[in-house]
């Protein structure tokens, strides 16, 4: 386990992410560089391994770092998004698709839907029929923001487990933290979210 590694446990064990669930998750690390695609040996056993926590207790989450810490957001973004990618082809082989079946649509279709600013489709992960929510955390948010983290991480969790406590008063919790931090209830699907502008964080003053 690297420093960074072990500063990202440390962060989510003592319950700094204002997701309470975070805490209590069965996390699973993977590194990832500019490339995701060189890593895939390591991507792929994270991804067989987090396969195996579909529906179980304490729920199951997978957490790919950045091998190379990007320095702002667009960089961020950039690796977020590739890192999105070589998932979605991880989890494909995985569920037995063929790497020239998976190259026809990621490369054809996915990669330019998903690197579209105005693009209203998102594309999803999903592992065997289960579908998954896949956020990039990442220390350019502000402190006590839902989608801050101290290293830039892409984190992935079944939407079944999500769903299941969606009427939990945690979730309240959140969507508070949300309105504070970002200015207002974003879309919790989006991988990764502009940061704050100042007209969005003018009401905390």
């Amino acid at each position: 386990m690297t420093t960074r590694t072990r500063e990202l446990e440390a962060f989510l064990s003592r319950g700094g992410s204002v997701c309470p669930f975070a805490v209590r998750s069965y996390r699973i690390y993977a590194m990832a560089g500019a490339e995701p695609r060189l890593d895939r040996t390591l991507l792929r056993s994270a991804v067989e391994k987090f396969a195996k926590t579909r529906g179980k207790t304490p729920s199951g989450a997978m957490l790919v770092e950045a091998t190379h810490p990007p320095s702002d957001f667009e960089r961020t973004q950039t690796w977020a998004r590739e890192v999105f990618l070589e998932l979605m082809a991880c989890f494909g082989l995985a569920d037995g698709a063929s790497e020239a079946e998976l190259s026809a649509v990621i490369d054809g279709q996915v990669r330019a839907m998903l690197f579209d600013e105005q693009e209203p489709r998102r594309p999803m992960l999903g592992c065997g029929a289960e579908p998954l929510f896949a956020i990039c955390m990442s220390p350019l948010y502000p402190a006590a923001h839902p989608r801050y983290a101290p290293h830039a991480v892409v984190v992935v969790t079944w939407q079944a487990d999500v769903a299941a406590v969606h009427d939990h008063p945690a979730r309240a919790h959140i969507r508070r933290a949300m309105v504070r931090e970002h200015g207002f209830v974003y879309d919790a699907d989006d991988l990764l979210l502009p940061l704050p502008s100042e007209r969005d964080t003018q009401h905390r003053s």
